[in-house]
């Protein structure tokens, strides 16, 4: 049996004792005027609630509910009529149990049975008030938020303690308790309230915020449709549900008194076209990450800054890809993300775009790790990960394209002009610059002695003008020297790299045995 069958079943036997759950739908009037005579709340700093502060850019949440015209969005709040209906179901239990019991012992000719009667009418007292209470209240608390007025109003009772205020003195509040396991709860409450009143601490059912991120992002969504000066968060959920009201011309009445609500059918329609405009975001995006001789990080935040909200996620997700890849490929190769950046950029410029992007859209990809739950990089789902904020610290710094041509022109010298010609020099210049560079270095060594050591092999001849200053074999062991070096740390990083051609090895002993190696006659 389902969820939604033992709802059913409950309510067939709740419905003819107490009636069907009225729904007292507010007047959507109440929103056009203030509320006068208020004063501030009280004792506001003994709420358990933490209070929530929305987010400047915010991607991921969970579904939430979408009572809106685009014009005024109403929310549900907790209510005393499930409390009523279910303490009267217990309380009827309670008195069936001690009935049944008295008319047990009644058939038994037992003498003592009155006492169980009187305990079923002191039992059915208490139901019959709840049961009262019951069928006079219903769902009439609500809060209406009108993005036309800018005014929130808190209604109450049919409109008889109805408040309304400006947008600006609502708070919003999230707080975990204890209930069948962790479950959380979410609250609006305005500074201001009636005279008679402490405050409206009100707990709303907008969604389910299992953190206080989360509760953040239903905040922010609120927050970013009171503002008028911008257009509607185009958030998913919210999204669709507008492109289905405007679709059939529903209005708020269709959707609250008259019940109309999308069909899966429906729904699946407008997903498969926002999936598609969403597409469209994320190949521009691409766009802009491909685009080697333009690139830059400033762009690419304004891109997505800009985005419509239901494509934030996917767009969020596709930069964040590229980033990651971009810190992997610099921190264990020292490289470019592909060979259009190499020739188009320097290291230096690449760098420093690459941390703005870091420090930019790392938080929020974290967030939006935090808010799905994800705390480590294995989690992570769709290709999105964790984000480390700080990894090109020890990477980019101002003046870092200096220092390798510096370390180049260094290494130039002592591989190809002869007189500087000198394995320990190279090897001691290898070892002193910082490891970044050093591995912008270690592949043009490398590349230059496996040349060289094949050369020497193949030919049995040193690289052309050598032989004019230094001897064969004064050649051969400054080569033998740099082979061992660098062949090993080639060696290490192929077997690291799970490198199955064994072509990429380099043979350690090539040059063991000069004698074998032809010298090339003229």
């Amino acid at each position: 049996m389902s969820n939604q069958d033992d709802l059913d079943w409950i309510d067939r036997i709740e419905n003819p004792i107490m009636g069907k759950v009225k729904t007292r739908w507010p007047d959507w009037r109440c929103t056009q005027e203030f509320t006068p005579d208020t004063r501030p709340v009280r004792k506001t700093e003994k709420l358990r609630g933490q209070k929530v502060e929305p987010l400047a850019y915010y991607g991921h949440h969970t579904p939430f509910t979408t009572k809106t015209d685009g014009n005024q969005w109403v929310i549900k709040t907790s209510n005393k009529v499930i409390a009523y209906r279910a303490y009267a179901l217990i309380a009827l239990f309670i008195t069936m149990i001690w009935f049944s019991l008295y008319l047990f012992a009644l058939y038994h000719g037992e003498k003592d049975s009155l006492g169980m009667l009187y305990l079923s009418l002191i039992c059915f007292i208490p139901a019959l008030y709840w049961i009262i209470q019951a069928r006079r209240h219903g769902e009439d608390k609500w809060v209406v938020f009108d993005r036309r007025t800018g005014n929130v109003c808190f209604w109450d009772k049919e409109g008889k303690r109805s408040l309304t205020v400006p947008f600006e003195q609502v708070n919003c509040y999230w707080t975990p308790v204890f209930r069948r396991g962790l479950s959380h709860n979410f609250y609006f409450m305005p500074m201001v309230n009636l005279p008679n009143e402490r405050h409206r601490w009100w707990q709303v059912y907008m969604g389910f915020p299992s953190d206080y991120a989360q509760a953040q992002y239903y905040w922010s969504v609120i927050t970013a449709f009171m503002d008028n000066s911008k257009p509607l968060p185009m958030v998913a959920g919210l999204y669709h549900h507008l492109i289905w009201m405007e679709r059939n011309g529903y209005t708020l009445d269709d959707i609250t008194h008259g019940g109309k609500s999308a069909t899966e059918e429906e729904l699946y329609e407008i997903f498969e076209e926002v999936e598609a405009k969403i597409e469209v975001e994320k190949k521009k995006a691409d766009g802009l990450m491909e685009d080697a001789e333009n690139f830059s990080a400033s762009a690419l935040i304004d891109f997505y800054k800009n985005t419509p909200g239901y494509a934030k996620e996917g767009v969020l997700t596709t930069i964040s890809i590229f980033i990651l890849h971009g810190i992997s490929s610099l921190k264990r190769s020292s490289l470019m993300r592909g060979l259009g950046f190499m020739e188009s950029l320097t290291m230096e410029v690449y760098c420093r775009e690459m941390c703005k992007l870091i420090q930019f859209f790392g938080p929020l990809v974290n967030a939006d790790m935090a808010a799905k739950g994800k705390t480590k990089e294995e989690e992570g789902e769709e290709g999105q990960f964790l984000v480390d904020l700080n990894a090109l610290d020890d990477i980019y710094y101002e003046g870092m394209d200096a220092d390798i041509e510096t370390m180049l022109a260094s290494y130039k010298r002592m591989m190809f002009e002869v007189e500087h010609f000198n394995a320990d020099s190279i090897i001691e210049l290898y070892q002193n610059t910082p490891s970044f560079i050093a591995n912008i270095l270690e592949r043009r060594i490398i590349s230059q002695v496996e040349l060289r050591v094949r050369y020497m092999v193949e030919s049995g001849d040193m690289m052309f003008g050598f032989e004019e200053w230094i001897t064969r074999e004064v050649y051969c062991e400054e080569l033998k020297k740099l082979l061992q070096f660098f062949g090993r740390i080639n060696n290490v990083q192929v077997e690291r790299n799970r490198v199955k051609d064994p072509s990429r090895y380099m043979d350690l002993h090539a040059l063991d045995d000069l004698d074998a190696i032809p010298v090339r006659s003229f």
